[in-house]
């Protein structure tokens, strides 16, 4: 890729001419110049330039997005082909959020054994944000999770549904609260416990963080929270702190090991979609079609199996 579009790659993702250079070891005026010289070359405006530094024009956000794949597709193919002179396997990432790996992420991995049997398998476990970021970085070919609303236009991801799925309230199986049906207000004096840590860079790829409103709907009380990507650690901090976590109600079984209950509550969480996201430019590869494949047939077995309702 031309050295002008990675420079006005760092520019974007920084913000500024002055970090790009430091980023690349290139000087200030050089990249000043490539920048200009993409503008003269489209004749619009890349960037809007102010005191608070350089932000994408909708010209130039369609740049962006196209010179980030290319990106991408460079990165890959100096690795395939790194792969090929050294003689190393074939690895494959997938990202996947906690309750899927246990319910059919790994029996799709095991079932991929036959037909990739020379592949390295990388897993990936944390939030559908956590897991989308790793899958835009390239360093995983699929995400299972649910489907995650306010994706910034262009990134290249696209999703296959799979299957609905909800969202249950779990707290210690000794609390009290246990001992009645709650409504929402009966979670305002316990702390909230998340599983998805805020991470700034999650404003890269949402039109909004969308935290926000996550917030309203898991936190009503607003009161300071927990958070961890590790779900033994959640657990921990509900029973030591008498809190609640949120995760779907799939997870009954393997929470009941871990000394959790979903809460039986009046004003249920609305489904959401779960699925699989991949990058559409790897979508030819043989090894995606046959994770894809693999995926996918284990999730419908999964759904079949607690007669869930499967995607119209």
């Amino acid at each position: 890729m031309e050295r002008s579009l990675h420079q006005f790659l760092a520019v974007a993702e920084t913000g500024s001419i002055s970090a790009a250079s430091k980023q690349l070891n290139v000087t200030q005026p050089t990249i000043t110049v490539n920048i200009k010289n993409l503008e003269d070359k489209h004749q619009v405006e890349l960037f809007e330039r102010s005191s608070r530094g350089m932000r994408l024009t909708s010209f130039g956000s369609i740049l962006y997005e196209k010179t980030r794949v290319m990106a991408r597709l460079e990165t890959q193919a100096s690795q395939e082909i790194e792969n090929l002179r050294t003689g190393e396997r074939e690895s494959i990432g997938v990202g996947c959020g906690h309750a899927w790996w246990d319910l059919f992420v790994y029996d799709s991995i095991e079932m991929l054994k036959s037909d990739l049997p020379n592949a390295s398998i990388y897993v990936e476990n944390g939030s559908n944000l956590n897991c989308m970021w790793k899958l835009l970085a390239d360093e995983i070919i699929v995400s299972v999770g649910h489907h995650i609303r306010n994706l910034v236009p262009g990134i290249s991801a696209e999703f296959i549904p799979l299957f609905k799925a909800k969202d249950a309230y779990y707290v210690s199986s000794d609390n009290p609260i246990l001992s009645k049906e709650c409504a929402t207000e009966d979670l305002l004096n316990l702390r909230w416990i998340s599983s998805a840590p805020k991470d700034r860079r999650y404003s890269e790829i949402l039109l909004d963080t969308d935290s926000e409103n996550y917030e309203k709907i898991f936190n009503p009380s607003g009161s300071p929270s927990y958070s961890s990507n590790s779900i033994l650690t959640c657990a921990d901090m509900v029973k030591r702190s008498g809190g609640y976590t949120v995760y779907p109600i799939d997870m009954r079984d393997s929470f009941a090991e871990l000394g959790l209950i979903p809460l039986s509550i009046n004003s249920p969480i609305d489904s959401q979609q779960v699925g699989i996201y991949y990058l559409s430019e790897r979508r030819n590869e043989p090894a995606l079609q046959k994770l894809l494949n693999s995926i996918t047939i284990c999730a419908e077995r999964y759904a079949s199996s607690i007669a869930r309702p499967k995607q119209l």
